[in-house]
């Protein structure tokens, strides 16, 4: 008996069904295939960052543990992007930060009057924050000092160039801003075009450390009021301290306790992903969280169930309440969303 192949739209979402038609439905009537397939593609950032291998690697193996689900990984600009195919359709699944999707969801910040109500969390798969730096030849010690300085806020159409300027501009803190690419602005820092540079990063970060080989750098970051005023004011984020050890840049001559503003980085879908698929998706994903990232950074030993449920700042897909819920996990109320069955 033939299979008849077919492609659905679902709500905007292009699902991908395979199907076999007859009296019975197996997977020998379909030349060995599943008798039901699920394609989806997942934008995540560019393609030499460790969260685009680690998405490669997730994706491989939840197709391995389920031959009926194929994840295709794609590059992107990053969270802005992602969330613009989100809304438009042409993305399944993408890597998302909780700042960003509180601001899509409820319709400010950058969002305001473009709500996207139906964005969902899958899981998430870590925090991130984001340093500031400075040149120690600048002058620059404190993030008031920023004022009128040539600073980049972040390489363009990230997450961070968005988050440290919200950041700033609730502090009232106003630099000549200039956008540039990661690599264009490792330069200018190097060359003094400029004094000042974020960047979202685990510590240590790469992209830092070529800047402090080209002279030392200093650390800036908020008081502790102004960490309060910030978190209370942007939606999403949260207040993260970390300890930067002594040397580890060129310029950090002592242990620094290092607080700043960050977000949690997920997997986001939105409420047009069908409970089944969204269960098989976190089920494999976190059931072989730590077989299919073995060997990338960060990821491994991570708690991809915690993460989810303490960092969510929008509902959970339907098929993640499942999945947790069966492993007898509390999810708060404000996480379930509307169009899940029990």
């Amino acid at each position: 008996m033939a299979c008849n192949h077919k492609s659905v739209r679902i709500e905007g979402r292009r699902l991908f069904l395979a199907t076999c038609l007859g009296a019975t439905l197996t997977a020998a009537l379909c030349t060995g295939a599943s008798a039901a397939e699920t394609s989806l593609r997942w934008f995540t950032t560019a393609s030499t960052s460790t969260n685009h291998v680690a998405a490669l690697q997730l994706a491989k193996t939840i197709g391995q543990k389920d031959p009926s689900l194929n994840v295709s990984v794609h590059d992107s600009t990053g969270a802005l992007e992602n969330m613009r195919r989100l809304v438009d359709g042409s993305a399944d699944l993408v890597n998302m930060t909780t700042d960003l999707a509180y601001n899509a969801r409820h319709g400010v910040g950058n969002y305001e009057g473009k709500a996207f109500p139906k964005i969902r969390s899958l899981l998430t798969t870590g925090v991130l924050t984001y340093s500031i730096i400075a040149r120690a030849d600048a002058g620059i010690t404190t993030l008031e000092d920023l004022n009128g300085k040539k600073f980049s806020p972040g390489f363009t159409g990230t997450s961070t160039m968005v988050a440290v300027m919200r950041e700033l501009d609730v502090l009232g803190i106003k630099p000549d801003y200039v956008p540039l690419s990661l690599r264009d602005a490792i330069s200018a820092m190097k060359d003094g075009r400029i004094l000042g540079f974020a960047k979202g990063a685990a510590v240590p970060d790469a992209s830092i450390l070529e800047i402090a080989s080209g002279g030392p750098i200093r650390l800036l970051q908020p008081t502790r009021a102004q960490l309060d005023e910030a978190v209370s004011k942007i939606g999403g984020t949260i207040a993260f301290t970390q300890t930067i050890t002594k040397g580890l840049y060129a310029g950090i001559d002592e242990d620094l306790e290092y607080s700043q503003l960050g977000f949690g980085l997920f997997v986001g879908t939105s409420s047009d992903l069908p409970q089944a698929v969204g269960y098989a998706l976190a089920k494999n994903a976190i059931e072989h969280w730590d077989e299919a990232l073995l060997g990338v950074k960060g990821f491994k030993n991570a708690d991809p169930v915690k993460l989810t449920v303490s960092s969510a700042t929008v509902p959970l897909a339907a098929g993640a309440v499942q999945y947790l819920k069966e492993r007898g996990v509390d999810v708060p109320d404000r996480l379930v969303p509307p169009e899940y069955k029990p």
